[in-house]
């Protein structure tokens, strides 16, 4: 674990140096093929066995080689070796008499292999051959413990034959550990619980970010980081200690080496896909196209050919991997130009997954800078770090927006109620002004109620624009609330003048009308002390069908209520000048009343109205005025209504009798006045 937490370290400070590590350098002649191991009574830790070793090639003569490195790599006085054949590395080591149960590790070697000691074989990996028949490839090895009575003399003497006629590269790929059995098992384990939990570490948050997905399928770029994850969770298993060996001891070594590959091939345009996705990249639909493309065909050879052919495509794979490189680095700086929320952390965990993943492929390619062949895991749990740093900047983000958003559009929702009231999407069963469309209509009985102001021409004349607007918007704060909390909506506000609708018994128009007129009282008084002069209203009611809907174009709409029943309506409430009433009430409405005798109300009139062939009977309701007039027209009830049932009989005579009467004991009834000069 140690060696690993130092060999990360140096990938920083080597990275640097790997446009000139070309080859291993030769062997250092002044070491010998001896190994002096003897100081001291024990091995206090395992010793890294890497250097030159005794090589034959096929049983030929004995030369030195350097290990770990491929043979084919190396030369020799014929040459290079070829990737296929035999090779026997021997190497004599020296230990303490003293130094306890010995064992021997080494993760795999290219691409079968058996090691002896003093001719006593310890284990092997696959089936060393003299050709292909013969041959059998694996990898994985558990420590090998070397006899007790081996180390007796102080010397062992370590033969390792390996074969390959399966990969482009044979020979010794990594080094043997020497050391007691107690450390060199505790290496071993180590290793491998680190490779145990950097591939759980890694599915989980790969599953993890598949879930946010699942939550937020507009989500890709968490798709797009678990799908890394995931490829590189199957790199880390088929790698380094060889976890998936270890689980399955019989898998096939082809298919093996394919996963090794196709995690390579497969995760350098994901990576790159992803960064396009997470840094929202302008490009991010179009260059995801052109990094696939080469991938696949990449993945394809690996797919369908043995690993003899497509180990050789690793070294075309670089320059599609540098291109792949400049273009994330291209998306990290565009991305920090802008200062996006991550952007930095993201290049400096990057920076580290892509240093170890340019260490992995030199590994791969024979170019060894640390005897470590799998530090893309280790660099990946860095980027992981980073990189869940940038999603969860742009979480927070995408938070905060959507919270402005919902924010913003509740306000908007809000704003749109002020000018299509909530009940009247009501009535056309829409819940959300988003949701209305052009035609949408509704039909109903309802009760409609109309008021303005008396002799507002006048009183505006004598105001400033401001001072208009001001005054309507302070009279309509105090009277709207009535109309609102009696069960009534606003439809329409016509200058001075409310248009509202009621959809529930006419008793809710009529408290409405009542509540405005006492708060039209309370109103006054504030303004009389504030110098101004008071106002009057007059209030229409009349109950009947009407049509509710939208009207307009596609760009441009509102909502409109059309009936005879309105017009009806607004004519009533300019009968209301004429007779100076507060509140008039038609036929129709009075007689939909549960209970009229609750209310102070009075017969008035039978009209003619402009658009309606036949007469209206009209009603006077006198609730909400003080109650001392309240008392007086309760008194002259009976001579008034008398009085208006002969008018209505066409006799003048009787009827001036009856409204008289009225006036003797209430001479400020202007309805009563209004009959007796109609009378004349």
């Amino acid at each position: 674990m140690r060696s690993r937490l130092f060999t990360f370290s140096l990938v920083l400070v080597l990275g640097g140096l790997l446009g000139t590590s070309c080859e291993r350098p030769k062997p250092d002649e002044k070491r010998g093929l001896i190994r002096d191991l003897s100081a001291g009574d024990r091995l206090s830790d395992p010793i890294m066995l890497d250097g030159p070793w005794k090589f034959r090639w096929n049983g030929g003569e004995a030369t030195a080689l350097t290990v770990p490195g491929a043979w084919n790599n190396q030369k020799w006085k014929e040459g290079k070796y070829p990737s296929y054949g035999r090779g026997s590395y021997e190497l004599t080591v020296l230990v303490p008499p003293d130094a306890g149960p010995l064992a021997l590790y080494s993760s795999r070697q290219g691409t079968a292999w058996e090691v002896f000691v003093d001719e006593v074989s310890l284990g092997r990996s696959g089936q060393v051959g003299r050709d292909s028949r013969t041959h059998r490839a694996a990898f994985f090895i558990e420590p090998l413990n070397i006899p007790e009575s081996l180390s007796e003399d102080g010397k062992l003497t370590i033969r390792v034959e390996v074969s390959n006629f399966t990969d482009r590269s044979g020979g010794m790929w990594n080094p043997f550990f020497l050391g007691s059995q107690e450390d060199i098992r505790r290496l071993w384990l180590l290793r491998l619980i680190f490779d145990v939990f950097t591939v759980a570490a890694i599915i989980a948050i790969g599953l993890y970010h598949i879930a946010l997905f699942l939550s937020r399928n507009e989500d890709l770029a968490s798709l797009a980081f678990a799908f890394v994850c995931m490829i590189i969770a199957v790199r880390v298993a088929a790698t380094g200690e060889h976890i998936v060996e270890f689980l399955y001891p019989g898998v096939s070594f082809e298919w093996m080496r394919k996963l090794e590959f196709l995690s390579f091939y497969l995760a350098v345009p994901a990576f790159v896909h992803f960064l396009l996705l997470a840094l929202n990249d302008p490009y991010k639909r179009v260059v995801p196209v052109f990094i696939w493309a080469p991938a696949a065909i990449f993945s394809l050879l690996v797919l369908f050919f043995p690993v003899g052919v497509y180990s050789h495509t690793l070294v075309y794979f670089f320059g599609y991997f540098a291109i792949c490189l400049v273009a994330g680095i291209t998306l990290w700086m565009r991305a920090i130009l802008r200062k996006d929320p991550g952007a930095l952390a993201s290049f400096f965990g990057g920076t580290i997954f892509a240093l170890s993943a340019i260490h992995d492929m030199l590994y791969a390619s024979e170019v060894y800078i640390t005897t470590m062949g799998n530090l893309a895991g280790f660099g990946l749990i860095i980027f992981l770090l980073t990189q869940s740093y940038l999603l969860a900047r742009v979480f927070s983000m995408a938070f905060r927006q959507t919270r402005s958003l919902s924010n913003t559009l509740l306000e908007t929702n809000r704003a749109y109620a002020r000018f299509v009231p909530t009940d009247f999407l009501n009535h056309l069963n829409r819940t959300d002004i988003r949701d209305v469309r052009l035609g949408d209509q509704t039909e109903a009985e309802m009760s409609i109620l109309f008021t303005d102001i008396r002799a507002f021409t006048n009183l505006s004349e004598r105001m400033s624009p401001e001072e208009n607007f001001q005054f309507l918007n302070s009279y309509l704060k105090r009277v709207v609330p009535c109309i609102t909390e009696a069960g009534g909506f606003v439809d329409k506000y016509i200058g001075d003048a409310i248009m509202a609708l009621f959809s529930g018994p006419p008793e809710q128009a009529l408290k409405a009308a009542i509540g405005i007129h006492k708060e039209v009282r309370l109103y006054n008084q504030h303004r009389q002390k504030q110098g101004f002069d008071p106002i009057r209203v007059g209030i229409g009611l009349h109950y009947g069908r009407l049509m509710l809907g939208t009207i307009g174009s596609e760009d441009r709409m509102e909502s409109t209520v059309i009936s005879d029943a309105v017009n009806t309506a607004s004519r009533i409430e300019r009968l209301t000048r004429d007779y100076t009433s507060p509140i008039l009430i038609s036929h129709e409405f009075y007689r939909a009343l549960e209970d009229a005798s609750r209310y102070s109300i009075r017969l008035l009139d039978r009209v003619f109205v402009k658009g309606k062939e036949k007469p209206l009977l009209v009603y006077e309701v006198l609730d909400g005025q003080p109650q001392w007039i309240l008392d007086l027209h309760a008194l002259t009830r009976e001579n008034f209504e008398k009085g208006v049932e002969a008018a209505l009989q066409g006799n003048s005579d009787e009827c001036k009798k009856y409204m008289r009467r009225v006036l003797l004991e209430n001479p400020a009834d202007s309805a009563a006045e209004i009959y007796i000069q109609r009378m004349d």
